[in-house]
């Protein structure tokens, strides 16, 4: 605590006392110091306001302090000094007898109680001090700190600042307080504060930026962790690097982001989290094979973390290396490992093989797991396709229709639907599932074409036909899909010229 004492002048002053009250005393039973309990005539100028050095006000009418008080705020201060403060307490209590209102032995008296762990008598010693300035409010929320009630402490931190913004403690205390309050801009301002005081620190810029960034205010973020990568721009700060990157990030800065996990990783070429930033980063712009050597290193740090295994396998099945990832991919699953992505994946990469039993098996086991995710119907789906399971897989897309919620998942199982009813001949019966599709997603391109493509084949409804047709091809003016659907409608429309120029195109 930044609480101020007695002054050298005073230690000086308590000697002389001594001296000058010597044998003539009687002695103090406990302290071993010899102390006058009588009058031996007021000193004409010891008070908190002469000349004298002393800093002990009084409220007595000459202004003066009562020579009695005066003796044991004396032997209290030598006691303190000499650390017994229990000793020195007692001295204090007895002073306040002969002179209650004096803000200095109060506070003397209260500071040795507090120093022996007696927060609340501290608190009932303050109740009648005045003036109640700075540092007695700092002694309150100290001893309320003890006490575990944050509240108060809180509470009187806040008045100690009105008459004194000079002191760190407080801010120190109003930030943390505040942080776990939820009240971001009070901690804000407490570290606005703590900025003031210490420029210096860079963890309190650090701070400072965190919060600014919770709080979606990026450019004031930016600004308080530059300050505090300017202050420190080593390893030692390596969260404000990370920070920095994440904040690029949000503002859809990508250059600079990577810069600054690319910096922080040369501080740190093993540390977990850049390693799995800069996973991350990579495997969201498709470059995997800068992605490999960070995803190597997270199940170097951390073997035994599933989620990096599993992500280090995925890496390696798009660049691939098929081996390593089934080889990854069967060790979690041996493991224990449940989750429905090692089994979708075990089954692509039996699929790449052309092993379609063990892929379809793989695939069964990730739909028993995830039974409401439209990729899990979509690759048995396809399994069951390459073995000749048609029946099967029109069955499979139908019961997942039943169980898929999401839209997405919905139109691609329709859209499934709708082409294995096509190519086993019962295009009839792909008419009203694609209207089903278009009813959910009215401007699905490829539902659009599908559709007007049957019922050309069909010359059914040519110019509604044509309509959908349209509608597709102006959203991608140059597939070569749509273009032949298109100029297959207009030779159904025996629009022969029309039809020619989309046909070559």
């Amino acid at each position: 605590m930044n609480i101020s004492r007695h002054s050298l002048t005073l230690l000086g002053l308590a000697w002389v006392f001594v001296l000058v009250v010597g044998c003539g005393g009687t002695h103090n039973a406990g302290t071993g110091l010899r102390t006058s309990e009588v009058s031996v005539g007021t000193p004409k100028s010891v008070n908190s306001r002469s000349g004298s050095g002393s800093s002990i006000p009084s409220n007595r009418p000459d202004d003066s302090v009562h020579p009695v008080a005066f003796g044991f705020f004396v032997n209290g201060t030598i006691l303190e000094a000499n650390g017994e403060y229990a000793a020195a307490a007692e001295q204090y209590k007895r002073a306040l007898q002969y002179h209650p209102n004096s803000h200095e032995i109060r506070f003397s008296f209260a500071m040795m109680l507090y120093r022996l762990g007696m927060f609340a008598d501290v608190v009932e010693a303050l109740r009648v001090i005045t003036p109640e300035d700075g540092q007695v409010q700092r002694l309150r929320a100290s001893c309320f700190r003890e006490l575990d009630d944050a509240d108060s402490a809180a509470f009187y931190y806040r008045l100690s600042v009105t008459s004194d913004s000079l002191q760190t403690t407080p801010y120190a205390f109003l930030a943390s307080f505040y942080q776990q309050q939820g009240s971001a801009d009070s901690a804000i301002w407490a570290y606005e504060n703590l900025s003031r005081l210490r420029p210096d620190d860079y963890g309190v810029w650090y701070e400072l930026g965190e919060l600014h960034a919770r709080q979606g205010r990026f450019l004031e973020a930016q600004q308080a962790v530059r300050e505090a990568l300017s202050l420190r721009p080593d390893g030692e700060n390596l969260m404000a690097y990370v920070r920095m990157g994440e904040l690029y990030e949000q503002r859809q800065i990508p250059d600079s982001a990577i810069l600054m996990f690319k910096t922080a990783h040369t501080f740190a070429p093993d540390n977990l989290i850049l390693n799995r930033l800069l996973t991350s980063y990579y495997v969201a712009t498709d470059s995997f094979d800068l992605a490999l050597p960070h995803a190597q290193a997270v199940v170097r740090t951390a073997p035994m973390e599933r989620a990096g295994c599993r992500r280090l396998a995925l890496i390696y099945y798009v660049l691939d290396s098929l081996t390593l990832a089934d080889s990854i991919l069967t060790s979690l699953v041996e493991g224990g490992d449940e989750d429905p992505v090692n089994h979708a994946y075990l089954g692509r990469i039996a699929a790449q093989r052309e092993d379609y039993s063990t892929a379809r098996e793989q695939f069964q086991k990730a739909l028993s797991l995830a039974d409401s995710v439209s990729d899990a119907y979509l690759d048995l789906g396809y399994a069951m396709n390459r073995l000749g399971q048609v029946d099967g897989e029109v069955s499979l897309y139908q019961s997942g229709l039943l169980k898929v919620t999401d839209s997405l998942g919905t139109v691609r199982l329709l859209m499934a639907l709708a082409s294995v009813l096509e190519r086993s001949g019962r295009g009839d019966e792909s008419i009203p599932v694609l209207e089903r599709l278009l009813k959910a997603a009215p401007n699905d391109a490829a539902g659009l074409n599908f559709l007007g493509y049957l019922l050309a084949e069909r010359g059914q409804r040519l110019e509604y036909a044509k309509e959908l047709i349209e509608r597709a091809v102006a959203q991608e003016p140059t597939n070569a899909a749509f273009l032949d659907s298109y100029g297959w409608v207009y030779y159904r429309l025996r629009e022969f010229d029309s039809a020619l120029v989309y046909l070559k195109q």
